[in-house]
């Protein structure tokens, strides 16, 4: 079960190098040392799997065992066939991963209305830790797996391909039996709506067709859902620890201040590395997806530091257009020729006295009607809705 970093005892007194604590400007602080390692193993999905190994040494060598294939043996005229193995050694260079937390003088006064500040921000440090080392673990998994069953599907996992996967492993010399299988959320859901899975015979559970919840088990198989392992499925036979994780001393954490920038610093630094010795204990099910997943997207103007959106101002409404309708006269007849212009916008009477222009905007607009033997003449009129026909009168 997962645990908070808070449900150890250490964190609750640990402190920064400056927070009053501590006389000194650098020290090292086991308790919080322990309690990070301690949350680690809790909450790692990968580490139940491994076969964790202490070193005091930068380098280890690892001795190696593996299924290569089937010989021949003769014993006595008859022909046995026989397990043909593989030894080795591995040379492992311990990798360093590091984060911390770094905050100054200012933002502990703010912070100072939270008494778990601290915690909190020492879990989401170890949270950054794990998060590595799972990666790490996701990739040794990738290019180290014995055995490889391409998906029968391009964009889904079926049940038909674990059996396949597990079918593989089991013919194996040796007699490999997977007793967990790992997988991506999306791979969980490939199964949930797989129809030839929803069945009580091969779910082990009962209702999965009405309910969709196909429980943690696939033919025997726990499921392991680790979002790291991305789109891959892997079945692991544990029995066999086909996985080591090599750490030196655990998770290193030092606190000390920087006096120039007036900033407290808290260090944590892992060496480790994964590996696998028994490549022949796990298969792994590529999965080749050609659909594109939808891409989180953010407004513009998003700022990471506020945590919100600088919205842009709004934008101001469009105005409508309108289209109007002229009619010219001297008062009594119609006015064949006259020309009507808005803006740069004109139009010519037919023998009528008519016509129209077009893309008008709503409100006041200037309109000049000029025609040959009459005086020239220029009126203010509003363009609404209600208002887009107009007659204009000219004086001889």
């Amino acid at each position: 079960m997962a645990k908070d970093l808070m449900s150890f005892t250490g964190v609750k007194n640990a402190q920064f190098a400056g927070g009053g604590a501590v006389s000194h400007d650098n020290r090292m602080d086991p308790i919080l040392y322990e309690d990070m390692i301690q949350y680690i193993e809790v909450n790692s999905p990968f580490r139940d799997m491994c076969r964790v190994v202490t070193t005091d040494q930068f380098v280890m060598v690892i001795p190696r065992k593996w299924h290569a294939g089937i010989a021949v043996e003769i014993v006595e005229g008859s022909e046995i066939p026989k397990a043909r193995d593989v030894y080795d050694t591995l040379s492992l260079n311990l990798r360093q991963n590091g984060t911390g937390i770094k905050i100054t003088d200012e933002e502990q006064k703010l912070m100072g209305f939270d008494s778990n500040y601290f915690a909190t921000e020492a879990q989401r440090a170890t949270d950054r830790l794990l998060k590595k080392e799972n990666d790490d673990i996701a990739t040794v998994l990738l290019a180290g797996a014995g055995y490889n069953v391409i998906a029968s599907s391009n964009n889904t996992l079926k049940f038909d391909d674990v059996l396949t996967a597990k079918t593989e492993m089991l013919e194996n010399p040796y007699g490999v039996e997977p007793n967990v299988i790992l997988m991506s959320h999306r791979s969980y859901a490939d199964l949930v709506r797989d129809p030839e899975f929803k069945e009580y015979d091969k779910s082990g559970k009962t209702n999965v067709v009405n309910t969709g919840d196909i429980g943690k088990e696939i033919d025997g198989l726990s499921i392991r859902i680790i979002p790291e392992v991305g789109d891959n499925v892997y079945l692991i036979d544990t029995s066999l620890q086909p996985l080591i994780l090599v750490q030196m001393d655990g998770v290193h954490v030092e606190s000390y201040r920087l006096h120039e920038t007036r900033e407290d610093v808290l260090d944590l630094t892992l060496y480790e590395k994964p590996a696998i010795v028994r490549p022949d204990a796990i298969t792994k099910i590529t999965i080749t997806r050609n659909d594109e997943r939808p891409q989180r997207t953010f407004p513009a103007g998003w700022d990471p530091y506020d945590g919100y959106p600088d919205l842009p101002a709004d934008e101001e409404e469009e105005t409508p257009k309108r289209t109007l309708t002229f009619t010219i006269n001297d008062g009594t007849d119609a006015i064949e020729g006259a020309t009507v212009t808005i803006g740069d916008k004109s139009a010519t009477t037919g023998a009528l006295g008519g016509c129209t222009l077009a893309d008008i905007e709503d409100g006041e607009q200037s309109v000049t009607v000029k025609a040959t033997g009459y005086a020239d003449k220029t009126q203010t009129i509003t363009v609404s809705e209600s208002s887009t026909s107009f007659t204009i009168s000219l004086s001889a």
